[in-house]
């Protein structure tokens, strides 16, 4: 309630039932976000728009499969970093969690 940006959301569970910092959410195979901070009875999640989190992803809608980082843009869009100029990536394209991240489990969307 008190972030006004929209990266952050606050969960009614915690610590109690199991959810601690560092956990990553997923809805049906698409990556939520990463657990901020967690109290016995409640946890912050920090949104996959949020432009603190750096996540690698691979470009899966690409024939070459160009990897790269997405992070969150003003708490509304996702954007591809860190890929070579000739690389192209197309609004639409679906992004995969690489192997590459180190808490988060590959091939999510």
């Amino acid at each position: 309630p008190n972030d006004k940006s929209g990266n952050t959301m606050l969960i009614n569970a915690g610590t109690v039932s199991g959810i601690h910092k560092g956990d990553v959410v997923i809805k049906d195979s698409n990556l939520v976000g990463i657990v901020k901070n967690a109290t016995s009875g409640r946890s912050t999640l920090e949104l996959i728009t949020s432009p603190a989190l750096k996540i690698p992803v691979y470009n899966f809608s690409s024939s070459q499969k160009n990897e790269g980082i997405i992070s969150g843009k003003f708490g509304t869009a996702l954007v591809m970093d860190n890929i070579l100029p000739d690389e192209e990536v197309k609004e639409g394209d679906v992004l995969l969690t690489s192997t590459n991240g180190q808490n988060v489990p590959p091939n999510l969307i």
